[in-house]
């Protein structure tokens, strides 16, 4: 009965989106993507593509692939075969800005938002409070030979150093400031 609620106020919500189309996209949004695309991107973030589709892909390979991987199979790839995925990248997204769709649905994700709602839910880590916080330590504890990830405190560096290395330009003020640093 939740289920059928919440997935009630998304549609809603969504619907909405499309109908009133001025909704105010924030430039680092709008200078990139199209409206199609980010509701597209919206509906990735609020009805949870990401997180399903990472725990399949990672189920199937053994191990977290990642969010960033993730999102670059999603949008290149679909293995999953899914048809929510399908229909949103290839009737939403142009070729021309799939790089930067890409870019901002992991900055989106792992920061719960769809640069229009803020603090969407958190979606659990095993290493840490939320998606963020666990793709960061995850990624400094291999760079670093760290057995645990846990452990890893998280620093600007750590930040910088993630940001850098899935090219998420822009995204290191946000991360910090999501992680109140």
């Amino acid at each position: 009965m939740i289920l059928f609620v919440l997935n009630h106020v998304y549609d809603s919500y969504f619907t909405l989106q499309l109908i009133l189309p001025n909704i105010k996209l924030p430039s680092e949004v709008s200078d990139k993507i199209s409206y199609t695309a980010w509701t597209g991107l919206s509906e990735m973030v609020w009805k949870g593509y990401v997180s399903n589709q990472k725990w399949l892909m990672s189920q199937a390979d053994g191990y977290d692939i990642g969010t960033p991987e993730t999102v670059r199979r999603m949008v290149e790839e679909n293995p999953t075969h899914s048809r929510g995925v399908d229909y949103t990248v290839r009737m939403r997204v142009t070729r021309d800005e799939a790089k930067d769709f890409e870019r901002l649905l992991v900055i989106g994700y792992l920061t719960g938002t769809d640069f229009v709602t803020e603090n969407l839910p958190a979606v659990p880590d095993e290493h840490g409070p939320n998606q963020l916080v666990g793709e960061l330590r995850r990624h400094w504890a291999r760079k670093t030979r760290i057995d645990h990830p846990e452990k890893v405190e998280l620093t600007r560096n750590v930040i910088d150093d993630y940001c850098a290395a899935y090219s998420l330009d822009g995204a290191s003020e946000r991360f910090a400031k999501r992680l109140g640093l």
